[in-house]
């Protein structure tokens, strides 16, 4: 049976820590979407060793700007401007815009008058990357040349089996004491594989830098162009009952084939730092910080300043042509 890779969060139900909207404004990032279901998803396991998630067909294309259309027959049709794939309700039997042949070993299926599709219906036939956490589904789409990857970690309690042998084992049943779950994104371009070892330093380097028993994080780009790659990291922790906001990022200058920092490409103008930093303050006044502890990345017009050392982040939005006077020359012209 052909394997299909999956880029999936488990939906296990966690308490979030109210974030206020300029806090966790992610809206400014491309390609991100998130919707809570009114019918809700569910697990299938027809796939031996994979989960997969069935999702609402119409709720969710709809949400994605897709028209869905039925026949009679059960052949229904998705479609957006010329756009348009096939499927058949109890069949695996799929066709993408191209009307090309997909099998996913799984079938749509219908339950109290509501068509569901698996999860990666929405990867292998709309080309839109799927992945689940908690009760949200979040789409991305695709971007040529990103794969995501998935780092996982579970760590459990070894639990000694008296034997001869002196084995150790985890009882199946067991709870892992400590959970890693990130995804992150693998370039394959050949030009821009040299920032896939940071990418990774940077995703294992939460577990050096975070005590936790559950780590979840998801990333987007913000922009990925010759010029320049940046990457967030959005996601949270949980230790005991106490649940902390995760925010960081990671931004390339791709020509120069060197990561990029705020001192990099700002002046060492005091007026523009010190603004920054008061305008952070300012917009969540917690914490006590200095230039050196903003973090950005960047967007296709603009930058993005936080702080992720703080349990509430302040996050600020800046147009570039607002930032021109202090940027450094080079990045004056090549940020426009």
């Amino acid at each position: 049976m052909k394997k299909v890779i999956l880029f999936v969060f488990g939906l296990i139900t966690l308490i979030f820590v109210p974030i206020s909207s300029a806090q966790s404004d992610i809206k400014y990032m491309t390609g991100i979407k998130e919707h809570t279901f009114k019918n809700k998803p569910y697990a299938e396991n027809q796939v031996v060793g994979e989960t997969i998630y069935m999702i609402p067909l119409r709720e969710t294309c709809e949400t994605l700007g897709f028209k869905v259309n039925w026949k009679n027959n059960g052949s229904i049709s998705v479609e957006k401007g010329m756009f348009s794939a096939k499927l058949k309700v109890d069949k695996d039997e799929y066709k993408n815009r191209h009307g090309l042949p997909i099998r996913l070993y799984i079938t749509p299926k219908v339950i109290d008058g509501v068509t569901y599709v698996p999860h990666i219906f929405f990867s292998y036939v709309l080309n839109i990357d799927t992945f689940c956490i908690n009760d949200t589904i979040y789409f991305r789409y695709k971007i040529e040349n990103i794969q995501p990857k998935i780092y996982s970690k579970y760590e459990f309690d070894l639990q000694k089996i008296e034997s001869s042998e002196k084995t150790e084992k985890v009882d199946k049943n067991t709870t892992p004491g400590k959970t890693t779950y990130v995804v992150y994104p693998y370039i394959n371009y050949k030009e821009h594989r040299f920032v896939n070892s940071s990418i990774l330093d940077l995703v294992k380097s939460f577990e050096e830098n975070y005590e936790y028993d559950e780590l979840y994080v998801k990333y987007d780009i913000g922009v990925y162009n010759n010029d320049f790659l940046s990457i967030v990291f959005d996601g949270f922790l949980k230790k005991g009952d106490k649940t902390k906001k995760i925010l960081n990022s990671i931004n390339f200058d791709l020509k120069k084939r060197k990561n990029l920092t705020p001192n990099d490409i700002l002046s060492k103008d005091f007026r523009i730092r010190d603004s920054i930093v008061k305008k952070l303050k300012d917009s969540d006044k917690v914490g006590k910080f200095g230039f050196d502890d903003v973090k950005m990345y960047l967007l296709d017009e603009a930058l993005i300043f936080f702080v992720s050392s703080t349990d509430n982040i302040p996050m600020d939005y800046y147009k570039f042509y607002i930032l021109s006077e202090y940027l450094l020359p080079e990045y004056k012209i090549r940020l426009k």
